[in-house]
């Protein structure tokens, strides 16, 4: 079976409720769509350049720890939809791959925020 870890630097993004101009457009907020579309996929980049490229067409599992600083801190769920999200198109097709899903939230000096990411096919 194959598996692949990636760190996402920072602060981690939960998930934010989508925005409506008062024209009625629908948006994403900024900070929630470049952690998704930016920050997620430089990380998996990264950690791509040691190894050849993976793309899992099958189950997966996803196991993230989220190491965070201070006592507002966004929900574990909505971090993991943004990481989710943010793995669509660049490790797998579409988060539905998604069979297992295990995370904790951890306290870390302010410096070392981060994710720590591990991506493994099920079958």
């Amino acid at each position: 079976m194959t598996d692949f870890s990636f760190t996402v630097q920072g602060r981690a993004v939960g998930k934010q409720r989508p925005r409506v101009t008062r024209a009625g457009h629908t948006y994403t907020p900024s900070k929630t769509h470049d952690y998704e579309h930016i920050e997620i996929p430089f990380a998996i980049g990264q950690a791509m350049a040691d190894r050849e490229e993976v793309f899992f067409a099958g189950a997966v599992q996803v196991t993230a720890d989220v190491y965070l600083y201070g006592k507002a801190v966004p929900d574990l769920d909505n971090i993991l939809k943004s990481l989710l999200d943010g793995m669509n198109g660049v490790l797998y097709l579409d988060d539905k791959q998604v069979a297992a899903i295990h995370a904790r939230r951890l306290s870390c000096p302010k410096a070392e925020q981060r994710v720590e990411v591990n991506v493994k096919e099920l079958w």
